[in-house]
């Protein structure tokens, strides 16, 4: 089952850009997802990637009522 809802997730972010909230157990290597995310960051503010880190908090939303991506990072 989770094979076709990858398959789902890929398709759609092809086909319509990327989501604003991600699927993480989804992808087959989420450290490399994650990496992304920090050098999107870094090359936004200009901050060098090797100084920056990973801060988690959590919402009172669900996925259906996240409708825009954050300011900064990425909604998992």
């Amino acid at each position: 089952m989770d094979f076709f809802r990858r398959l789902e997730m890929v398709d759609t972010w092809l086909r319509t850009g990327p989501p604003v909230a991600f699927w993480i157990p989804g992808f087959f290597f989420p450290q490399g997802f994650m990496t992304a995310v920090l050098q999107t960051h870094a090359r936004k503010t200009l901050i060098p990637i090797d100084t920056l880190s990973f801060k988690t908090g959590m919402t009172d939303r669900w996925l259906l009522q996240v409708t825009d991506e954050p300011e900064h990072g990425a909604y998992m």
